[in-house]
């Protein structure tokens, strides 16, 4: 095995006059971050790919043979992930067997036909290209995936680019079969890569980054109407009238479960509660037994896309506060929401504001002075935002005066910690809620003037269990988050993955749920572990994430108010973030009521997060109590959002998730 990879590799990389190269540009808000140079020399491929996004990002060799029909023969991967870890990756597929080892796998696979594509789990954006062309070739239009899987792909749009005398067609591809929904790629005529976009990021050949943003606005026209389509069918209008009967309630106001009630909607509005059922005639009846009906999820951490709405939708996910996007695409997002011509939910947008540097935050707005921060508060003010988040480059000595103009024009201020200060400066300087547990425990292993950026999740990880949480420092400060009346949003199902999740098994935070996922997201979302876990820190780590739910506790028992979000895959990380909050010992009523009734009083909504006459209709219904067991907040068998109803179950299966109840 071993002689073989090697005489394939040297196949590959012995001759180095390459008949062709194409070189690429990784851009982050139309800046350029990284690249990707690929070396074509008949069937082989040398490619080395790199981006820097904040102080971290991948740096890889991707090494691939192909045979005749464009299916991978050959590949070795190496360099480090986004986050740092290594990666040594190998697959070869030699006398109808394909075999490949990674971080994840060490597997072996007879292929009678040798007509399998392998999709490497850290592999280059290249392989985009190489897919379609395989799937092109195919007679049937599609081609087995390894490790599990079948791709397919349909041919969308051709435009034609032009930069100064050169003009080029080039056509949108959309590629099935890869995860919930589609990856879009553009190819030219020589069915060579073109451009990749992703909202703030992109790849696109070197010369033409000046046509990203053409690119990305025919691509988001086009998926936008992809999920209309979608959302069409999946989207029903509720009756005028509307009565469920015999349901138990949850109500977050006074956290009791009122038993056997009946709820009467009217034109999308709660209008009556009853315990003596009423027979309407000609409304809509559903029956509510063994079943609790309560206020729409919350989700106060997101940075959400239009491909989120229909997950977080069959998830009980009914508002969203986005802490940090691209204004343009979030309002074309929020107003397709709103509209229902996408299913999806409410936003709350924050602006965020970050100092422009080489570590600046990847989206928002970028301020090369605090005059100019000034001006972007102005900014979003305008456009009707009430809450500002500062990001890590913030100098210091601009939280004040940001926190001060922000608080004259009644916008909170939110954020991560800045470097080279601590929270407690933040707060004691203007901050109304931090973001993210890491921050508040650099408060008290990481000095002042220690710049964390390049380590930010490692030093934490390697220091926060040794706290000592019954320290006058540590009760101090969670005393000053009370009497300053803090939010902390500490989104703590990330740092549980993060700091437990090790390559090649299956994240803890989502084991619940895997077998309802696709064999591809659950390998590229939740066997793909984040950091290097390994015997020298993974005690450590452990300890550090368990520190985290207990320090959420106390600052619970302290008056402190909490908030549930989440930073990560839409819906269902919610559900594992409001476990994570009952394991850490806050009452479920408590869960319940902190994602439903604070959550939108925290927004200024008064209308919606209860169960109450004169309400809107902003409802999920359950198949089980959530008071009981927090875990049954996955059995949504019905979500009613203003005049329109959803069916989990049916959202799921277009998107090719297992329902939790049928």
């Amino acid at each position: 095995m071993k002689n073989l990879l090697f005489i394939l590799l040297i196949s590959i990389t012995g001759n180095l006059s390459a008949q062709e190269i194409i070189e690429y540009e990784w851009l982050t808000m139309g800046e350029k971050t990284g690249s990707q140079l690929v070396k074509y020399e008949k069937n082989s491929l040398l490619i080395d790919f790199e981006f820097s996004d904040r102080g971290l990002g991948p740096k890889l060799q991707d090494k691939i043979l192909l045979s005749n029909d464009g299916f991978i023969i050959n590949e070795l991967v190496t360099g480090e992930t986004y986050m740092g870890a290594p990666v040594n990756e190998t697959f070869t597929l030699f006398d109808q067997t394909a075999r490949w080892k990674n971080t994840l796998e060490n597997e072996t696979k007879v292929l009678p036909d040798n007509s399998a594509f392998y999709i490497a789990a850290n592999g280059t954006p290249q392989s985009l290209e190489l897919l379609i062309n395989a799937i092109k070739k195919s007679k049937s239009q599609s081609v087995n995936l390894l490790p599990s899987g079948v791709a397919t792909t349909e041919k969308l749009k051709t435009i034609t680019v032009t930069n100064k005398d050169i003009s080029k067609d080039i056509t949108l591809y959309a590629v099935f079969g890869l995860g919930f929904l589609p990856e879009y790629a553009w190819l030219d005529n020589n069915n060579r890569l073109f451009a990749l976009a992703y909202g703030s990021m992109g790849m696109v050949l070197k010369g033409w980054a000046q046509k990203m943003d053409e690119i990305q606005r025919i691509q988001e026209e086009i998926n936008t109407n992809f999920f209309a389509n979608k959302s069409l069918a999946l989207t029903k209008e509720l009756h005028n009238i509307t009565v469920i009967n015999n349901v138990n309630i949850f109500n977050s106001i006074d956290l009791y479960l009122h038993k056997s009630k009946q709820v009467i909607i009217r034109d999308g509005q709660i209008s009556e509660i009853n315990s003596m059922m009423k027979i309407l005639p000609n409304a809509q009846v559903i029956d509510g037994t063994n079943k609790t009906l309560m206020a729409g999820l919350w989700d106060m951490h997101t940075h959400t896309t239009l491909e989120d709405g229909m997950v977080n939708i069959a998830s009980g996910v009914t508002n969203i506060r986005d802490v940090g996007n691209v204004h343009d695409d979030l309002m074309s997002i929020k107003n397709s929401f709103d509209t229902h011509s996408v299913v999806g939910p409410n936003i709350y947008p924050v602006g965020l504001i970050d100092k422009k540097e080489d570590s600046s935050a990847p989206t928002g707005r970028l301020a090369g002075s605090l005059a100019e921060a000034l001006k972007h508060i102005d900014w979003y003010a305008d456009k009707g935002y009430q809450q500002i988040k500062l990001y890590s480059s913030i100098s210091p000595e601009w939280i004040k005066p940001i926190t001060e103009y922000a608080h004259k024009k009644s916008m909170k201020v939110s954020g991560h910690i800045p470097a080279l200060t601590s929270a407690e400066y933040a707060v004691n300087n203007g901050f109304d809620e931090i973001h993210h547990m890491n921050m508040i425990f650099r408060n008290f292993i990481v000095d002042d003037n220690e710049d964390y950026r390049d380590k930010k999740f490692t030093l934490v990880g390697d220091r926060g269990g040794e706290l000592d949480l019954n320290s006058d420092e540590v009760k101090n400060f969670i005393s000053l988050l009370k009497a300053k009346q803090i939010i902390v949003d500490p989104t703590l199902t990330i740092f549980q993955s993060l700091y437990l999740n090790k390559a090649g098994e299956i994240d803890p935070s989502y084991q619940d749920i895997a077998a309802h996922l696709p064999a591809s997201v659950v390998r590229n979302n939740l066997l793909t572990g984040m950091l290097d876990i390994n015997s020298k820190n993974e005690k450590a780590y452990a300890k550090t994430a368990n520190a985290f739910l207990t320090f959420t506790k106390m600052m619970y028992d302290a008056g402190v108010d909490i908030v549930a979000g989440t930073d990560s895959m839409a819906g269902f990380t919610l559900h594992r973030e409001l476990e994570l909050l009952a394991k850490a010992g806050i009452p479920n009523a408590e869960v319940l009521k902190i994602a439903t009734i604070k959550a939108a009083n925290l927004n200024g909504q008064d209308k919606i997060g209860s169960v109450k006459v004169g309400n809107h209709a902003d409802l999920i219904l359950i198949d089980g109590d959530p008071l009981e067991n927090i875990s049954d907040i996955r059995k949504i068998s019905l979500v009613i959002k203003n005049t329109k109803s959803y069916i989990p179950s049916e959202l799921f299966k277009a998107v090719g998730i297992k329902p939790f109840i049928h």
